[in-house]
């Protein structure tokens, strides 16, 4: 496995460390033992989880920089994708991770907890609720989200969480076009300007990914996001 996580990484231009790379090896173990008592994720191969999530999580550094003392938010963590592989590839991230199912929730915790990360908290919340929170709204530098929802539901829950100057990445599939196009309207609303549009192949594979790196340059209205469950039933 640490070959794997080598070669791959290189194969984006990215440099792990030993220790770094040790780390993913007791995070790989963390997911599958969590994920007996909790649906984490339906792809536990060795392999696989080295591709799909950590090679795929770093893959946001190819669309914008992470590196530096920035305040980083994962929106709908998850089992921790992308937030946990970036914060053991720069330790200086300030990270905070979102989820609102409890019980990931329990094991992101004893994760930062067993791989020794610090100045990395979790909290549970929607997204639509972070957003309008004082500690939260517009304090980050840098806002990721690894969903399946559409890129202009995806803004309205994560561009207010932007500072002026950061940046939102939204880590999609391959065909981006169309859900791109729809999706300015929405981002213009909420203050972002699209900057970047990277498309790579995963280490491997012939999987397509797209990074979107949106930039915010002016403040949210107030009015968003809107009330729990209406970005996704009326989007922008």
């Amino acid at each position: 496995m640490e070959q794997y996580l080598f070669k791959g990484a290189e194969q984006l231009d990215i440099s792990l460390s030993l220790d770094q790379v040790r780390q993913f090896i007791k995070f790989y173990n963390l997911i599958v033992l969590g994920n007996q008592a909790c649906n984490l994720t339906a792809i536990t191969a060795q392999q696989d989880v080295v591709v799909r999530h950590f090679l795929d999580s770093l893959s946001c550094v190819k669309a914008v920089s992470f590196d530096g003392d920035l305040r980083f938010i994962d929106v709908g963590t998850g089992a921790g994708f992308p937030g946990i592989p970036l914060k053991i590839m720069y330790p200086r991230l300030s990270v905070v991770l979102i989820e609102s199912i409890n019980k990931k929730v329990n094991f992101l915790k004893n994760t930062v907890k067993e791989l020794g990360l610090n100045n990395i908290d979790v909290a549970q919340l929607r997204a639509e609720e972070a957003g309008t929170l004082i500690d939260f709204r517009e304090r980050f530098d840098r806002v990721t989200a690894r969903a399946v929802a559409q890129l202009n539901i995806l803004a309205e829950y994560c561009l207010p969480l932007v500072k002026i100057g950061g940046y939102f990445i939204a880590l999609k599939g391959p065909s981006m076009e169309d859900e791109l196009y729809r999706a300015i309207p929405a981002i213009e609303k909420l203050g972002g300007l699209i900057e970047n549009n990277v498309k790579i192949r995963l280490p491997y594979t012939e999987e397509g990914r797209t990074l979107i790196a949106i930039r915010k340059i002016r403040n949210t209205p107030k009015m968003y996001p809107r009330r729990i469950g209406l970005p996704a039933k009326k989007p922008l």
